[in-house]
């Protein structure tokens, strides 16, 4: 009589080092997706700041090309908060609320930055003497509303910008 007794199946052993295997296998995948995911907040993070500055620095200079007169900062050398310009015998009225860049015109209030930045540290100093000439130069911290590990995107920004004289 001939028994054999090779029975299918896995040992302890077996069971063991599979396991053992695949967990290396799932700790590497989960660090390999968490790089990944902190890649991609750095990124958007870079972006989001990058293209507000160049929405906010192609802004400004438009609507002093447009203006007539600059009323707000009111004398050479003063800084102020807000800036009040003069286009068409409209007011635009620039300010910060709760740390986003706004402009009030005929009770309208629109935001200038995107939703995942904040500006801070916005300030507006009239340049030259007497008056005669309206010129500004604008300083403004923006900054990243996405935390990464090293921390926020910040970036500090300064232009200098004067109405055109009327011929």
């Amino acid at each position: 009589m001939n028994t054999n007794n090779h029975k299918k199946g896995v040992t302890l052993i077996e069971l063991v080092i599979y396991m053992g295997i695949l967990s290396i296998i799932l700790v590497i995948f989960i660090d390999m997706f968490a790089l990944l995911f902190d890649k991609q907040l750095e990124t958007e993070s870079n972006s989001t700041v990058q293209q507000d500055s160049n929405y906010i620095l192609s802004r400004l200079p438009y609507e002093f090309g447009r203006a007539q007169s600059i009323e707000i900062p009111t004398t050479a050398g003063a800084t102020t908060s807000s800036l009040r310009l003069i286009i068409d015998a409209g007011i635009y009225d620039y300010r910060l609320s709760n740390n986003d860049l706004v402009v009030d015109h005929d009770g309208v209030t629109q935001q200038i930055n995107g939703y995942d930045t904040t500006v801070s540290n916005l300030s507006f100093q009239r340049l030259g003497e007497n008056n005669q000439n309206d010129v500004v130069q604008i300083k403004f911290i923006l900054s990243s509303k996405a935390k990464k590990q090293s921390g926020s995107e910040i970036n500090q920004f300064s232009t200098t910008l004067g109405v055109r004289e009327k011929p």
